[in-house]
């Protein structure tokens, strides 16, 4: 049976998925899938609901959103946590969009942390 693992590391969580199937008495797995980490980190519903692209970047990222949110926090922050941009909003519609404008931004990693009530979803950007 598949289960869903998580594990907290100070304000990081990280779940991923994982299924085995047994398919002889030696114990050789026929099927073995890992995933859940994707390009992001956190409530695994908002990971569904959110897609960010593209990653790398040059000037902007897009964020699009797949299912109404009611109290969007959308925050960008630096390596060394200052944060970039920031910005509130209420009531999203599923196929909203949001367009970050990074072209004044050094190139390096970003986190880009969206949160709606008490869920939340970081996802590491790149910016060449």
């Amino acid at each position: 049976m598949p289960e869903n693992l998580e594990a907290t590391y100070g304000t990081v969580k990280l779940s991923y998925y994982a299924e085995a199937m047994n398919t002889d008495a030696q114990g050789a797995f026929a099927n073995l899938i890992v995933g859940g980490f994707y390009n992001g980190v956190g409530d695994h519903e908002m990971l569904k609901a959110l897609k960010v692209y593209p990653t790398p970047t040059t000037d902007r990222i897009t964020i699009s959103f797949g299912k109404d949110l009611e109290n969007v926090k959308v925050n960008l922050m630096d390596m060394s946590g200052d944060l970039i941009f920031s910005e509130e909003r209420k009531n999203i519609a599923a196929g909203d969009k949001q367009v970050i404008d990074l072209h004044t931004s050094s190139p390096g990693l970003y986190i880009l942390k969206i949160t709606d009530g008490d869920r939340a979803a970081g996802f590491k950007i790149l910016k060449q």
